[in-house]
């Protein structure tokens, strides 16, 4: 690595502020499907056009999404706080948030699923400048970036798979890198700098966390480093074996969120009854049948999604209204919200 950023700490340890936390083995998320999968950036196969490309706010019934490039300014003083998850792939940890009842506002990705109701492109100025904004009024009292480790990941190899990118020497990109594969570091690289950008526009009083693998070079940017240091960032090891993945994948959450240590997970040990997928080559069936292992792990598992949200749970004083900013963003901001699961007091069960 040639950034001043120190290399990620020894497993279990906190980069930025020692950690001893251990818990035990609990149950991570998705983003393009109801548990994660990773922005693409302006890269892959085509994507659905969007939203941020309209020209104009859409128009339709009470249902209708109102996307991100045009939702209205946030208020300037006041009003509810909101739970927010960029490059949020099927936005499991969205579900989560609703799930206990936060306020949400629309889960950030380029991909369609049953939360990400409309494809956002960050990397749209009308997007990332309404995003920062609402950011910035303090509108957000918890953040959460899952921002890309695509180019950034330690796990390409050459083995047949995706093949490097970046090295610790060449954090800018290897040498002699197609065209395509330098627009890949370029945008990855890019969305690592917006990731920053929102970071510093948090106010006082404002939480984020961000996840990549623990091993991610996107720990040894010195731009990020800097920050996280700066903000008295805490770092734990999450061991997404210990919540229910297949594969081992240490992973590293690190963020201002208060209690963030209490997400700490590690690896119970090889058994009998706890073995390891590695990740290489391409899953054999189901619904990943023909990905890329790398790119499947990428979805957060439901016991990570629930373990998290409820540690972010604590920051909200009072859960506000949904929609309480305008009518035309009620269906924006309650997204699928489920009524709650149990009766209330005093009815007959049925």
């Amino acid at each position: 690595m040639k950034s001043p950023n120190p290399a990620p700490a020894a497993p279990g340890t906190d980069a930025a502020a020692p950690s001893t936390a251990t818990a035990a083995p609990a149950p991570r998320r998705a983003l393009t499907t109801p548990q994660g999968a990773a922005h693409s950036g302006a890269i892959g196969p085509p994507q659905p056009t969007p939203c941020a490309a309209s020209a104009s706010p859409p128009r339709g019934g009470a249902d209708a999404h109102v996307p991100w490039a045009h939702l209205p300014n946030p208020p300037s003083h006041g009003g509810p706080s909101f739970f927010l998850e960029i490059f949020s792939g099927a936005a499991g940890l969205t579900a989560a948030a609703l799930a206990l009842g936060l306020p949400c506002l629309p889960p950030v990705d380029v991909t369609v699923s049953e939360y990400v109701t409309c494809p956002t492109d960050v990397l749209q100025p009308p997007v990332a400048a309404c995003l920062r904004r609402w950011i910035a009024a303090g509108s957000t009292a918890w953040v959460h970036f899952g921002t890309p480790c695509t180019t950034y990941s330690r796990a390409r190899r050459l083995d047949g798979g995706p093949p490097p990118l970046r090295t610790d020497a060449c954090l800018n990109g290897l040498p002699g890198l197609s065209a395509h594969d330098r627009l890949k570091v370029a945008t990855g690289t890019r969305l690592m700098h917006l990731t920053c950008d929102l970071i510093e526009a948090l106010p006082p009083g404002r939480f984020f966390t961000l996840e990549n693998p623990w091993h991610s070079m996107i720990w040894l940017e010195p731009r990020l480093g800097k920050l996280l240091k700066d903000a008295g960032a805490a770092r734990v090891r999450v061991d997404m074996c210990a919540c229910g993945m297949p594969h081992m994948k240490p992973t590293a959450v690190v963020g201002t969120l208060p209690g963030l240590h209490a997400l700490a997970r590690a690896c119970p040990g090889v058994s009998a009854t706890h073995t390891h997928v590695p990740l290489r080559g391409t899953c054999s069936g189901g619904a990943d049948g023909g990905r890329f292992r790398t790119k499947a792990a990428q979805v957060y598992p439901p016991a990570f999604c629930h373990a998290l949200a409820v540690i972010g749970s604590r920051v909200f004083a009072a859960a506000a209204p949904l929609g309480h900013f305008h009518p035309a963003l009620e269906a924006t901001f309650a997204l699928r919200a489920k009524p709650p699961r149990k009766r209330a007091l005093g009815l007959p069960v049925e």
